[in-house]
């Protein structure tokens, strides 16, 4: 507790002579100590419990009348607080709490009055409460269409206490500036808290909202409406999803835009990064919102953060930064880097040469390239032909830990394919095709294309003899 702390009665001089630390977090209590007469009448004062908390974060007292009385709430023709009315002040949260008994119509309001995701918590003060099973209604939008109720909490046994709100459903809530928690003590049956009998004591004391998303951001965030932005190569970004800006292909959610351009193939890194919610990334063809998708991903960035590591024809790309949930604001951090000194292991064939040949008993790796398309099936196609001497079992694998492989085997060379022989989608390992055959002599072609339209990307193609 603070120290050399001194209060005169006669000339109201505070005095402290403490620091708590240059970044303080957690709860303290403020307690004056009154020196009167010269030393002969010394005693403590009133104590007062108070939080340092992070920017963006908000605590609302029950001593605040913060709310707006012509709001609509739990009882329209009231204030939204009736506390002083007929509850009892007990020490709480800074400086007093009300106590109110069961079935007492009692009610009130908490707004942080800003817009975003908040976790919720309630002070429970020192002394006096005694309801144990307490709901709360969570409003979101301030109106009763999206009204929500919390888990029931034990305020007996958390005294001096902040205990967490929940639902069934959600543990954070996506507030607008007009959403609420609020609590109504009923008096007729099938009314709110109810349950709670006359004898039990219910405390309203203060409310902290702890932002975890949204536009109360604790640092200055680019434009919202800004939904289109360009990245360079070897550059990191901070961004936020916000209201304005929608996701084109993860319908739902809100996600920004960044467009890059290559000058030549290379391998990319790109890395979606976020505190606020669980980061989803999309890797599209061209510039804007309407591209084609190359690649998704969700966690392979780790600890819910999005990782696509690609290489990429020259040309123009977008990446779609969002979220997995939908409706979920925040901060992120968006970088794409390049490896330039590193070679590919194993090189592929020219991205324009989309006809291949490939021997029995080799492997080799190939590309999946947007030169090598087929409109008819709006996807990159690799041929690859192959001989068979004699009738024999032959084992073909398309495997690529980048995209869902799909395979079909015709005879015929080339592009001029004659009859289907075969096709699998995920008969190898995971997401990868095989094909198992017994072929007769002849000549055969291997067409290696994706499940998804126009994706891009690096495979190995096996073909093997028992």
């Amino acid at each position: 507790m603070p120290s050399g702390l001194l209060f005169q009665e006669e000339m109201p001089v505070i005095a402290v002579d403490y620091r708590i630390s240059d970044n303080p977090t957690g709860d303290y209590l403020f307690v004056p100590y009154i020196n009167k007469n010269g030393g002969n009448d010394n005693r403590f004062g009133y104590p007062v419990k108070f939080s340092f908390v992070h920017r963006g974060d908000i605590i609302v007292d029950n001593d605040q009348k913060n709310a707006d009385t012509n709001t609509r709430n739990d009882s329209p023709t009231e204030p939204t607080y009736n506390g002083n009315d007929n509850g009892t002040k007990v020490p709480g949260y800074f400086l007093t709490a009300d106590l109110f008994a069961g079935r007492s119509n009692a009610f009130a309001q908490w707004k942080p009055q800003h817009s975003g995701e908040y976790e919720i918590y309630v002070h429970v003060p020192e002394y006096g409460a005694t309801a144990t099973g307490v709901r709360y209604v969570i409003k979101e939008d301030g109106t009763n269409q999206n009204q929500v109720f919390s888990r029931a909490i034990d305020q007996s046994t958390h005294p001096g206490q902040w205990v967490r709100i929940t639902t069934n459903n959600n543990d954070t809530f996506q507030f607008t500036d007009q959403g609420y928690i609020g609590i109504h003590l009923g008096s007729n049956s099938g009314s709110r808290n109810y349950s709670i009998s006359r004898a039990q004591k219910v405390a309203f004391d203060a409310v902290k909202f702890i932002h975890v998303g949204g536009n109360t951001p604790p640092n200055p965030e680019p434009s919202p409406g800004n939904c289109t932005n360009s990245i360079n190569l070897n550059q990191t970004v901070s961004g936020n999803w916000t209201v304005g800006c929608s996701s084109t292909h993860h319908s739902g959610s809100y996600a920004k835009y960044y467009t890059f351009n290559l000058s030549r193939r290379q391998q990319v890194t790109i890395n979606l990064q976020s505190t606020s919610a669980d980061a989803y990334m999309i890797l599209l063809n061209g510039s804007g919102n309407n591209g084609s998708i190359i690649e998704r991903d969700d966690d392979d960035g780790g600890n819910r953060n999005s990782q696509i590591t690609r290489t990429l024809s020259p040309g123009t790309y977008t990446i779609e930064a969002t979220t997995y949930n939908q409706r979920r604001t925040g901060r992120f951090s968006l970088s794409l880097t390049t490896d330039n000194n590193t070679p590919e292991p194993n090189p592929e064939p020219s991205p324009g040469n989309c006809t291949n040949s490939i021997n029995l008993n080799q492997r080799i790796q190939g590309y999946w390239d947007i030169a090598c398309t087929d409109s008819r099936i709006e996807r990159c196609v690799n041929y690859y032909t192959f001989h068979v001497p004699q009738r024999q079992r032959v084992t073909i694998n398309l495997e690529s830990s980048y995209v869902d492989t799909i395979m079909g085997l015709f005879t015929g060379s080339g592009t001029d394919l004659r009859e289907q022989v075969a096709a699998d989608d995920n008969g190898g390992n995971g997401t990868n095709a095989r094909i198992v055959r017994i072929l007769s002599t002849g000549t055969y072609t291997i067409v290696a294309t994706t499940k998804n339209p126009y994706t891009t990307g690096r495979f190995t193609l096996s073909v093997a003899t028992d």
